[in-house]
């Protein structure tokens, strides 16, 4: 079985910094990694700010990538 990760990398509300909810989204991809998920997966909203990724593959390849190893982005 294949098992994903759904991040969404949202600030809603402007609870935190921008810089501290893509700090937290990054420690979920850590953790899918250490506890077995297979990959990530990011939605991508355009022209809005519902979401901190209009760019989500450039987020995989250059964020996630980063800092997993196995795990596919």
């Amino acid at each position: 079985m294949h098992v994903g990760l759904n991040l969404n990398i949202q600030n809603l509300g402007r609870a935190s910094s921008d810089r501290e909810a893509m700090a937290r989204e990054m420690r979920f991809a850590q953790l899918a990694e250490k506890v077995g998920f297979d990959s990530l997966w990011m939605p991508e909203h355009h022209f809005t700010d519902y979401m901190l990724t209009p760019n989500v593959p450039q987020l995989l390849a250059c964020g996630c990538r980063s800092i997993t190893s196995p795990i596919t982005c």
